[in-house]
């Protein structure tokens, strides 16, 4: 028996502030810009390096939600369900 680990990619904080500054422009202003060019070195220097072969060979080859679109669907979902301008 074994555990499998599912992740679809590095992200560190920047990555989030990243996204949300490109892609929802209610919280422009609102959310901290930090350094966005700073995003691809921090996710080298703090991210764990995770080797997904043994995922693919149990499930297939699979394509995950990239985070960019799971941040983004969230944030739009929680501004509609909470009718947020």
């Amino acid at each position: 028996s074994e555990r499998l680990f599912i992740v679809a990619g590095p992200a560190v904080a920047q990555t989030f502030l990243n996204i949300i500054n490109e892609n929802i422009p209610e919280l422009k202003d609102k959310v901290a810009l930090g350094d966005p060019a700073s995003e691809k070195e921090l996710i080298e220097k703090h991210t764990d390096k995770y080797d997904l072969t043994n995922l693919h060979n149990v499930i297939g080859k699979y394509d995950f939600i990239p985070v960019e679109k799971s941040v983004v669907d969230v944030l739009e979902q929680y501004y509609k369900i909470n009718k947020i301008d």
